[in-house]
């Protein structure tokens, strides 16, 4: 079964980096993580299988704005996927201790 994710929440995490103001970032992450906590299972499952692997590259490389705004991105994911009890918070958590 394919489950399709919602188009919002990537383009939420888009606003979430640079080069939008800090304060939208925040927003937006803010506002994915509350979105997050209120998806299907299969269609979250999507989600983080596409986005977190390309953010904890970002957060890992050398450009600072891109490495912090990764970082509040996936701190944020991190929260709303240990709300939901996903064993994804626990890989996650682990990604970012690592970096």
């Amino acid at each position: 079964v394919v489950h399709e994710v919602p188009d919002h929440l990537f383009k939420l995490l888009r606003i979430a980096q640079p080069p939008h103001e800090v304060a939208l970032r925040t927003a937006a992450n803010h506002l994915l993580a509350a979105l997050v906590n209120k998806q299907p299972d299969g269609s979250l499952a999507a989600f983080v299988q596409q986005t977190v692997p390309p953010l904890l590259q970002a957060a890992a490389g050398a450009e600072a704005a891109s490495a912090t705004s990764a970082i509040d991105s996936l701190t944020w994911l991190a929260k709303a996927l240990l709300v939901r009890g996903r064993a994804e918070a626990g890989e996650l958590v682990s990604g970012l201790v690592s970096l």
